[in-house]
């Protein structure tokens, strides 16, 4: 199960593979409804822009989310699509 915004300019990437330092926007939530609900709890909701502090492959990752500093293994990063942050981004509405 999968929600979130599609955008056919963005190319989507797991957050797990985004580098230490990136900015990045929230695109898409994958997996159960617990683990969505749970992210969307924390902040993690497509059309949010974050940015990776620090995590890699196998590694926890910690994340700025709006002013919060939140942790997620990296099985959980794993499902969350996101797409290289622009300034130009105009903000998204979840249909």
């Amino acid at each position: 199960m999968e929600s979130g915004i599609n955008h056919p300019d963005h190319q989507l990437i797991s957050l797990a593979d985004v580098p230490p330092g990136a900015e990045v926007r929230i695109r898409s939530l994958r997996g159960g409804r617990g683990m969505r609900q749970r992210l969307l709890d924390l902040g993690v909701v497509p059309g949010e822009k974050i940015r990776v502090i620090r995590g890699g492959r196998g590694m926890p990752h910690v994340l700025m989310v709006k002013t919060s500093k939140i942790m997620l293994g990296h099985g959980i990063v794993r499902h969350i699509l996101v797409s290289l942050s622009s300034s130009e981004d105009p903000p998204e509405e979840q249909n």
